[in-house]
């Protein structure tokens, strides 16, 4: 119910609402698909807030691994891209946000998802940067 209430308001573009909704949905603990979207939306809101970056991070490794669990591998390619992102973009750790931009950009090439060209940018442009 806190899912399909949170997605409205995401929707809505109602995002501290919805992050309200996805926090309860991360903490009843129910590890499938509703849990691992709700927990990458609210990593990605996290991410832009520094005091949140460690639940950020800790939000992103669990949607990955429930994506993982269920079977999902384009869920995962999308986590791992944003994940990958937010590690390289902020200098927290570029050679782990880099390995998740490459696992990203397999994912994404062997699901032949649209995402190719922009995970392939994303890790040239940091691959190329200096930190």
């Amino acid at each position: 119910m806190y899912y399909v209430l949170g997605m409205h308001e995401y929707r809505r573009r109602r995002f501290r609402d919805a992050m309200s909704y996805f926090q309860r949905v991360v903490k009843v603990g129910v590890l499938n698909h509703d849990e691992s979207i709700a927990g990458h939306l609210l990593a990605n809101y996290w991410s832009r807030q520094r005091p949140r970056w460690g639940d950020a991070e800790t939000l992103y490794k669990s949607s990955i691994e429930i994506g993982k669990n269920i079977g999902n591998q384009f869920h995962v390619a999308q986590v791992s891209f944003k994940y990958g992102e937010f590690l390289c973009a902020n200098s927290i750790d570029r050679s782990r946000g880099l390995s998740l931009l490459k696992s990203s950009l397999d994912l994404n090439t062997n699901l032949r998802t649209r995402f190719v060209a922009q995970v392939r940018s994303a890790l040239q442009r940091y691959s190329e940067s200096q930190f």
